[in-house]
């Protein structure tokens, strides 16, 4: 970012692509709060022997891309943000409330560069 070339983006000019999924997780996984408790095994075991899907829920997985294309160095270039964990719409209203951001792309290697979307979290 320091040493990076400064480039204002604007928002509305970006594609947004999304990758949106439903996946089966454990509800009582060994790693959560009922592990610290020491019951999630007699849970499992439980569920196991009453119902197999008993533990399983179906979640949502909403994943987006922010691209944008941009003319550098004589060549345009595209510049994809990192998976975001938003669907379209919800993701379309918070890059609208920002208007624009900043992009930082390494001089010597255009392969490294910094999306800043930290508003996004906030």
């Amino acid at each position: 970012m320091q040493h990076g070339q400064k480039v204002k983006v604007d928002l509305s000019q970006c594609e947004i692509r999304e990758n949106n999924y439903s996946e089966e997780r454990e509800r009582y996984a060994a790693d959560g709060l009922f592990a610290t408790l020491g019951v999630a095994q007699d849970i499992q075991a439980l569920n196991l022997l009453t119902n197999a899907t008993r533990n399983v829920e179906n979640v949502q997985v909403n994943q987006s891309v922010i691209i944008f294309h941009y003319d550098y160095g004589g060549g345009l270039e595209r510049f994809v943000s990192p998976v975001l964990p938003f669907d379209r719409t919800t993701l379309l209203l918070k890059l609208g409330r920002e208007k624009e951001t900043t992009l930082y792309i390494d001089h010597n290697n255009t392969r490294r560069y910094y999306f800043d979307l930290e508003f996004l979290f906030e």
